[in-house]
């Protein structure tokens, strides 16, 4: 990013097949979950009031999980963007979701149980990612993005939604989120943010 550069948006997708029906994990693995009907029209009419959001800068960086449901976001929002804004994309394999490992429809009810009583992020799915695991994968793309490319140029406060990201801001910028989005709401000369999962 060029140091021109005022704004930071990280974007959690829109609503994907497995958010309305469970069972869509039996047929289609993470990586290929694809966004359902809703979720396109949510990103069309994302992308509507997105680029009033850009203001006058003329380049967009998408650094996105390489997961279906995120990368057919970021072509419908892209593609909704007027043709003088200068867009690059890449993918980046340390933010994709948490590895669930063995969960089935048979088991699930019995891990979320265990995951709750254990800590969402304490947990360790069976033949997937623990939860420390999954912290220490956003900590290093923090790390590494934020040395690479937003050296001195945060500032101000991060609006997120999507728990899992929580930890990003809250590692990196050194406050909790809420301290930063009831902020936002009233400074609103402060970075405007979307973060998530």
């Amino acid at each position: 990013m060029d140091a021109g550069v005022k704004k930071l948006f990280v974007m959690r997708h829109a609503e994907s097949l497995e958010d309305i029906d469970k069972s869509a994990y039996e047929r289609i693995a993470d990586a290929d979950m694809p966004l359902s009907e809703y979720g396109r029209e949510q990103a069309k009419t994302f992308s509507l009031g997105f680029v009033h959001e850009l203001g006058a800068d003329k380049h967009l960086r998408l650094i996105l999980s390489p997961s279906k449901r995120v990368l057919e976001t970021a072509e419908i929002i892209v593609s909704g963007l007027p043709a003088d804004i200068l867009c690059s994309v890449s993918t980046e394999h340390l933010i994709v979701k948490q590895n669930w490992g063995n969960v089935t429809r048979d088991n699930r009810a019995e891990i979320e149980k265990q995951r709750y009583l254990a800590g969402v992020l304490r947990y360790q799915f069976p033949g997937g990612e623990s939860g420390p695991e999954m912290l220490s994968r956003f900590d290093l793309f923090a790390e590494k993005f934020f040395a690479r490319q937003m050296k001195g140029l945060l500032k101000g406060g991060i609006h997120i939604g999507g728990a899992s990201l929580h930890v990003v801001h809250d590692n990196r910028v050194g406050r909790r989120f809420e301290e930063d989005n009831k902020s936002l709401s009233k400074n609103p000369d402060l970075l405007p943010t979307f973060l998530g999962a």
